[in-house]
């Protein structure tokens, strides 16, 4: 036994230790005095905290913190405190011993079902509407800070970083100035951006990332480096839990979805509103006919696919589907996708590669698609003259359209803006056209997007200017597509951007907006082997078809006269990163006496150029926020 923990042998007799953590070691202990079992936890105060940015000081507040959280509460979803204390540098906490296991190593070893999950997620949910009932916020929410006793009884612990109630809180902004506190993985998107300034609607979230871990034994933002988990936490939306599993119901699905809403006014404003809506949950799970699931399992466990072969050595049946489904169903910016796109799938569709390739550089259908649609002629004038006209003319900024010049060069015009420009003859796209325009107008026309096409000209921008493909190579010949389809409506994430799916001789381009299939085109507009009646559905065509399917979502960005009026207004500034220290006037102010070293050096840390824009910083293109200082 470490020496240090002697001056605890009075009262405690230490049994073993039964974990550890960043900020301490748990050990087993029985009350010599009340002859019951507790848990003890003793403070780590070693160079791994300094190591890590943390100070002693603050190591020992944040320990003291977390006794005064707990303190306040009494609940039996929560660790009970019963005694703490220091000696001798040695600082203690004396709790309730639970015997069970955390819920991470639950998820783990894959011991979760659904219900207990959800049982799980009701208790937890007390707990934490009497935590912020009494002002404190957990702020590290996740599966290693529950614990599932063998009785059944889910406890929530380590309040270590939490919260305090108003009294604190402006002295807690100061400690912990610029820091983001909590586990990276489970972290609300606006702990990201301003740790001191959150809410309980933070636990929310946290909460509902668990949840998700539970239920999926997944979470829906991974990646290789912390920077891009930040950068899918922020910006990403989760896939629904039922792409993991197909048992999880929609009102299940539609609970955590919103406990993860990026903005915390479309959250549950409170775990009370949340926990309702989990007890309506289990209640519809519990009654759900068994006789429907059996056969929905039947359904899928013959569907005959060769899972072995495309995602591994796998034992069970049910599980084989489950991965299956995880992966052909999870959402564009979910990382499950992302590796999709890294993996070797089987190709049993027949594709002639050299039709296709040809075709993929064939961009002719763009002026076939335009076709319908209502036209302006505008000839005879210079391109700047018809692009000017366009910006400053009201009838045009409410108006979406395609600008077609010599019937060759297509401009995509959406809310007010350029969004992207593409020669079809020597396949110039964006900058690089806008860089080399055509010099001579021969014929210019205005195309009106349709009425149930609004959103067309910046999905039709992003298609010819599109990164990795966030599915690549799914085959309807080997993968059951429809419920990815299907899952682009989702009610919390619908989707916005464009499938490419290729057959053996041709390829469907589908353009989504929130969710709804709003154009079709094909590159051989000449190939009558496919009716309209099939290919106007992507279902339908990968129902009937053998179909390769590659998603894409967009990427929204202006050009053109559009970027030159945002260049014009902004204005470029002499700033300070902070006003009490090294401004230029303590220079000034020096007059001719020689200038020390030091204060050049501050000054010189200490100013920025920047530009301010006259307007917000931000614009919204369909579904995404472009931010224009990035822009410039």
């Amino acid at each position: 036994m470490d020496t240090a923990l002697y001056s605890l042998e009075k009262n405690y007799k230490i049994e073993k230790e039964i974990g550890s953590g960043g900020m301490g070691v748990v050990y087993l202990a029985t009350d010599k005095r009340l002859d019951r079992q507790v848990a003890i936890k003793v403070l780590k105060l070693s160079t791994g905290n300094n190591d890590s940015g943390v100070s002693e000081t603050e190591v020992i507040e944040r320990f003291q913190r977390e006794a005064k959280a707990v303190a306040k509460l009494s609940h039996p979803n929560i660790i009970n405190i019963y005694d703490i204390g220091s000696d001798d540098g040695l600082y203690y906490m004396v709790m309730e011993f639970v015997d069970g296991e955390s819920v991470s190593d639950l998820i783990e070893n894959k011991a979760l079902d659904i219900e207990t999950s959800i049982n799980i997620a009701i208790q937890l949910c007390s707990a934490l509407e009497l935590a912020h009932e009494s002002g404190i916020i957990h702020r590290d929410i996740k599966p290693a800070n529950m614990i599932f006793s063998k009785k059944r009884i889910a406890k929530l612990m380590d309040f270590g970083i939490a919260q305090l109630g108003k009294q604190e809180k402006e002295l807690f902004k100061l400690t912990q100035a610029g820091s983001v506190l909590g586990s990276i993985m489970y972290i609300s998107p606006e702990q990201l951006n301003d740790a001191s300034r959150v809410d309980q609607r933070t636990d929310i979230y946290s909460f509902g990332m668990s949840l998700y871990e539970m239920l999926t034994g997944h979470l829906p933002f991974m990646a290789e480096s912390i920077s891009t988990i930040v950068m899918k936490i922020i910006s990403h939306e989760a896939a629904s839990p039922s792409s993991y599993d197909y048992r999880i119901s929609k009102s299940l699905d539609n609970v955590i979805l919103k406990s993860l809403a990026k903005d915390p006014e479309l959250r549950y404003q409170n775990a009370g509103e949340m926990k309702k809506d989990l007890e309506k949950a289990l209640y519809e799970f519990k009654n759900t006919n068994t006789e429907t699931r059996a056969e929905a399992t039947t359904l899928i466990t013959d569907n005959g696919l060769n899972n072995n072969t495309m995602f591994g050595n796998i034992s069970t049946s049910s599980t084989i589907i489950m991965s299956n489904a995880s992966t052909i169903m999870s959402k564009p910016g979910d990382i499950h996708s992302a590796d999709l796109g890294h993996a070797v799938l089987p190709k049993n569709t027949p594709i002639n590669e050299t039709l296709i390739n040809s075709l993929e550089k064939d961009w002719s259908w763009l002026r076939h698609m335009l076709f319908g649609w209502k036209r302006v002629s505008m000839e005879g004038e210079s391109i700047p003259d018809i692009l000017s006209r366009i910006i400053n003319n009201k009838t045009y900024s409410t108006t979406n359209g395609v600008i077609s010049i010599n019937n060759n060069t297509y401009i995509f015009w959406y809310e007010g803006y350029i969004v992207g420009g593409v020669n079809i003859s020597d396949n110039t796209v964006n900058e690089n056209f806008f860089y080399d325009m055509p010099k001579t107008v021969q014929n210019v026309e205005f195309s009106f997007t349709p009425e149930n096409c609004h959103d067309a000209p910046i999905i039709l921008a992003s298609m010819f200017n599109y990164e990795k493909p966030f599915h690549i190579n799914l085959d309807s010949s080997t993968m059951d597509l429809i419920p990815l389809i299907d899952n682009f409506s989702s009610e919390f994430s619908p989707f916005s951007g464009f499938l490419k799916c290729y057959t053996e001789s041709n390829i469907f381009y589908y353009g989504y907006s929130y969710g709804k299939n709003i154009f079709v085109c094909m590159a051989d507009n000449d190939d009558d082997s496919i009716s309209p009646d099939v290919y106007n559905d992507p279902k339908k065509l990968v129902t009937n078809h053998r179909v390769i399917l590659n998603t894409y979502s967009i990427k929204p960005e202006i050009f053109g006269t559009s970027l030159h009026s945002v260049l014009k207004m902004m204005n470029l500034n002499l700033k300070y990163r902070s006003y009490s220290k090294g401004e230029l006037i303590n220079i000034v102010e020096l007059g001719a006496d020689e200038v020390p070293n030091y204060l050049v050096k501050e000054v010189k840390q200490n100013i920025y150029l920047d530009l301010d824009l006259n307007q917000s910083s931000k614009i919204k293109l369909l579904d995404k926020d472009i931010d224009l200082h990035k822009v410039v």
